[in-house]
């Protein structure tokens, strides 16, 4: 249902951009999911419901295609490029398939822009998982889009000059000297079209549950700071550093060739296809897109993630907000973050397989992190994040062989993230415990996953309870 609302969304907002849906097995969903075409059994006729929801939304094409997918999925680029006001998404039927299509995405869709200027925002849609169906049903071959993103593994972490930028801004901007500012003072900063900002949507919504603490010049919104028509409120400095720096974090992303994301909420999938539209760039998303989690009873998010004000979280933590399951996790009574044992960093539905199994056995010593979104690599937040376990064991999880999959990618990356904590005091040292990030998962292979559903388990076993010992 959310891939129908994040579809609709564009088409009703801004009755100009249309929604393209190609691919193997689309109308229906390979999995039985999606049904974006109906046939009259009697009369054939065909019936698209998304293309009758008003009488001024844009136009939504959906139609099933052949299995070639480099001739398919060119055309889909050749689109794409002519028509920027529409969100033009090729899915495969299975991930795996992509790999006949490869020439396309390398000499065009990864390297378009920088070879010839051209701005391309296809999504591709590439369902992955290891779910014991053979080795050409389970891998859209993560490891090769990561390979392709140009995102610099040696990025400086260890300065904070941007926060300290914001720190003097906010100190220029705070003209009473009273930690916080006003709804006038917030404005003044000049940004075009600040209403429009999601970042400034997220301050100015209030929802259930925000606390405000009386200050001098009025009410200062804690975490949902300002309120819709509350002229009075107050942004505190907190929220006006997070505001910001996701605010800079969406611009950075401008200098990369494309994302590649692996969301786990019905919230994500839905946020990571409307900013497609709505960034004031294109760029190529490629979506490790669900299986199980499309009929997985956990994967569910509340209403409230849809709402104005909310976004992609390219982080998902237990203790973060917008985490579906962190009811669960808090229902574990966990220690306090000084006393995480362990952090177990991944991406895609084994978070599920590892919360479960954390549940039953009570594992209230460990963090659970998600990567929603591989590349560009979100730095900024996974520092965040792993700052507050300064006692805990680093460990990267992943359902594929350690040759494939996102080991190879993200190793440095939070290599270098362990190296900046240490150096700024913000991590104790511990040798090979502390100092080094640990690989659970399938050993290196020459074929993606096994053809057995009985070595499957036996390996997914394996695999969920080396990363909780």
């Amino acid at each position: 249902p959310m891939e129908k609302n994040a579809f609709i969304a564009p088409m009703v907002d801004h009755p100009t951009v249309s929604v393209r849906l190609s691919g193997q097995d689309c109308e229906r969903g390979t999995f039985n999911q999606r049904h974006a075409a109906i046939i009259d059994q009697n009369t054939a006729a065909r019936y698209v419901p998304l293309s009758h929801i008003s009488d001024l939304q844009a136009s939504f094409d959906v139609c099933n295609s052949s299995l070639s997918e480099e001739a398919v999925l060119g055309y889909e680029y050749g689109y794409s490029l002519e028509n920027e006001n529409a969100l033009v998404i090729w899915e495969a039927q299975f991930g795996d398939f992509a790999n006949n299509a490869q020439s396309m995405i390398d000499n065009f869709i990864a390297s378009g822009e920088d070879k010839w200027l051209c701005q391309s925002g296809l999504v591709l849609l590439l369902p992955h998982g290891y779910e014991g169906q053979g080795p050409e049903h389970s891998s859209a071959r993560l490891e090769r889009f990561l390979q392709l993103v140009n995102d610099d593994e040696d990025r400086d972490l260890s300065s904070n000059s941007d926060v300290k930028t914001m720190l003097q801004m906010f100190s220029r901007l705070d003209s009473d000297k009273d930690g916080t500012l006003s709804l006038q003072e917030v404005k003044s900063l000049g940004m075009k079209e600040m209403e429009s900002i999601v970042e400034w949507q997220s301050l100015k919504e209030i929802r259930p549950g925000t606390s405000t603490t009386a200050t001098g010049g009025g009410g200062a919104i804690g975490s949902s700071s300002l309120g819709s028509g509350m002229d009075d409120s107050r942004v505190l400095k907190s929220d006006y550093i997070k505001m910001m720096m996701r605010w800079l974090a969406r611009n950075e992303e401008a200098k990369h060739n494309m994302s590649v994301c692996n969301v786990t909420t019905p919230a994500n999938y839905f946020h990571v296809l409307r900013r497609q539209i709505h960034r004031p760039y294109a760029k190529p998303l490629v979506l490790m897109s669900p299986k199980y989690l499309l009929h997985h009873a956990a994967a569910v998010s509340d209403i409230k993630e849809f709402e104005t004000g909310t976004s992609f979280d390219r982080v998902i933590s237990d203790r973060s907000p917008m985490n579906n399951l962190r009811d669960s996790f808090l229902a574990l009574d966990p220690v306090p973050p000084s006393q995480t044992r362990k952090v177990l960093v991944c991406s895609g539905k084994i978070a599920y397989a590892l919360h479960h199994t954390r549940k039953a056995k009570r594992g209230r010593d460990i963090v659970i992190v998600r990567l929603e979104q591989l590349a560009p690599f979100p730095a900024a937040e996974m520092t965040s994040v792993l700052g507050r376990y300064p006692n805990a064991q680093i460990v990267w999880v992943q359902e594929e062989p350690k040759n494939m999959g996102g080991w190879s990618y993200v190793h440095p990356r939070l290599s270098n993230i362990l190296r900046t904590l240490i150096e700024r005091g913000e991590r104790r040292r511990g040798g090979e415990t502390l100092d080094v990030v640990r690989y659970v998962g399938r050993a290196a292979s020459a074929t993606t996953a096994c053809g057995s559903f009985t070595i499957h388990n036996k390996e997914n076993r394996m695999v969920i309870n080396d990363a909780l010992s």
